[in-house]
């Protein structure tokens, strides 16, 4: 098996995909030329480079063209071509929280019964040379 595999940067932090979709798209990349193209390995030898079954990697394969990051284009009677997807791909969009979810809550200014003042008093030392000569 090859020791590197081409795939796009920004699959691994999508967050649509999970780790079994990335082990398949490492498993594609591997055998891609310096383009992305001309993949023909068959879904068996994905499953076994990839440590999973052969239906897992085909839902893998159909949510890999789903999200764009590879091209696949059956041949009849023989193995799917695939293409891994090296161009920009467009911008995936994060969730985020609504600001209410996020901002903290407003200062009331009081403090819990107990509670210490909130300053800080600093004690400064002078550093002090020490000689290991005896």
């Amino acid at each position: 098996m090859p020791y590197l595999s081409i795939i796009p940067a920004a699959a691994v932090a999508d967050g649509r995909l999970s780790d079994t979709h990335i082990r398949v798209l490492c498993a594609i990349g591997t055998h891609t030329n310096k383009l992305g193209g001309n993949v023909w390995a068959s879904v068996g030898t994905l499953a076994k480079e990839s440590n999973l079954s052969e239906r897992t990697v085909q839902r893998s394969v159909l949510a890999l063209v789903e999200c764009g990051y590879i091209t696949r284009t059956e041949r009849v009677g023989r193995t799917n071509l695939y293409e891994v997807s090296l161009q920009s791909l467009p911008p995936v969009t994060a969730v985020t929280p609504p600001p209410s979810a996020v901002s903290p809550p407003p200062d009331t200014g009081v403090t819990p019964s107990g509670a210490r003042s909130s300053t800080i008093s600093y004690r400064f030392v002078r550093p002090v040379r020490v000689s290991m000569r005896r």
